[in-house]
């Protein structure tokens, strides 16, 4: 056990130098420590989780600490081809407790391509926007999971930014007899949505920022879709007192909520805005459902499936049953399925609510040119 022994050897020392009145009669037989936390720290390129590799680590957590445990989970992972060695390391962190680190030692995986499939103007301006973060991978890089990660996070905050849902499918080759790393993205371009605003270094940094935008207030006849398109502040966007001044007008004199409070609190660089409404009974005039990428070789489903219906009154909690009946309904194996919710306000505050949904490639992962199983279709290092 490297690290607890020797802190333990230490602790044991310094009790036999003090006076006998400041050492407990129990001092000797003190319980063996819980682990609070459990770190991973590797010098090389860290493959992804998708593998399940680390899950042994995890397990640690939480648990009172188990020497030879740790060291059989040491050798599970160095018995992959993805480590050459490491060692465990114990830290003090509270009392009672310590932190368990694995120190991994792998190989260094040179990136030699990173292809992003997309047309060549759309392309030339992406690029462009991803060279701001310096995290983001590039040709020639050693790949890491932060890095992969980082490009990804930029990807998809591109299309954000330019008001689009996209759907992103990445196909990772990891090659430890040459030591490259290849990296390829398609991009599935799903519906409008409002812009977002982005965090530094993609956007300058803001004097007074919206740390939080609180929504938890807004009552289950309230769309949230349709809340984000009437306002102009947004969670992380540079606080403005007249968009503040806009958003609580357009609430307050839409005639369709009851009641509208809108409050601003915290300091400068992270202003906390909170919004409660108590909505009006909203009466639901069409239901659609719009299908993009391998969605729309899929039926649309019967109008009587759907929890929200024509004449009926909206709710969030009914468009949230839908939702989830729409990811199984177009759930294929391989395809990673979104489902995106977006109403627009008709004459006479009828609602006409539209769910979006993209089916598209989950992310794979290939190991010396075989597939390695992902552990579930989300996006690359969410882990």
């Amino acid at each position: 056990m490297i690290g607890s022994t020797r802190i333990g050897r230490l602790t044991f020392w310094s009790l036999l130098t003090l006076p006998s009145a400041f050492v407990q009669p129990n001092a000797m037989f003190a319980q063996t420590p819980t682990v609070a936390l459990t770190q991973i720290k590797v010098d090389g390129s860290e493959p992804p989780h998708f593998s399940n590799w680390d899950s042994c680590v995890r397990d640690l957590g939480g648990k009172v600490y188990d020497e030879s445990a740790a060291k059989a989970c040491l050798n599970s992972i160095i018995a992959t081809k993805y480590f050459t060695g490491g060692r465990i390391a114990t830290e003090p962190y509270e009392k009672g407790e310590i932190s368990v680190v694995f120190h991994l030692e792998a190989p260094s995986l040179r990136v030699s391509r990173l292809d992003i499939k997309v047309p060549d103007s759309e392309r030339e301006r992406l690029m462009k926007w991803l060279s701001q973060d310096e995290r983001t991978l590039r040709t020639g890089d050693v790949y890491q999971r932060d890095g992969e990660f980082a490009t990804w996070f930029g990807i998809d905050n591109f299309y954000r930014a330019e008001g689009k849902h996209v759907g992103i499918s990445e196909t990772l080759r990891l090659n430890y007899q040459d030591k490259t790393a290849v990296l390829s993205y398609k991009i599935l371009h799903g519906p409008s949505m409002p812009k977002e605003a982005i965090l530094p270094p993609y956007s300058p940094p803001c004097k007074e920022i919206v740390g939080i935008l609180n929504l938890t207030g807004v009552d289950d006849y309230v769309p949230i879709a349709l809340i984000d398109s009437l306002m102009k502040t947004q969670a992380f966007s540079c606080f403005r007192r007249d968009s503040m001044m806009h958003d609580r007008s357009v609430l307050e004199n839409s005639d369709l909520f009851k009641d509208v409070k809108y409050s601003v609190t915290g300091p400068p660089n992270y202003r906390q805005v909170y919004v409660t409404i108590v909505g009006k009974p909203l009466t639901v005039k069409e239901v659609s459902v719009q299908r993009y990428g391998a969605a729309l070789g899929i039926p649309l489903p019967s109008p009587e499936e759907f929890s929200v219906r024509v004449g009926s009154v909206y709710s969030q909690s009914k468009a949230a049953a839908d939702i989830n009946y729409l990811k199984h309904v177009y759930a294929k194996p391989g395809k990673t399925i979104d489902v995106f919710e977006h109403e627009d306000l008709l004459p006479g505050n009828l609602l006409r609510v539209r769910y979006d949904v993209l089916a598209y490639d989950s992310t794979q992962f290939f190991v010396d040119g075989k597939e390695v199983a992902p552990v579930s279709s989300a996006s690359p290092s969410t882990d």
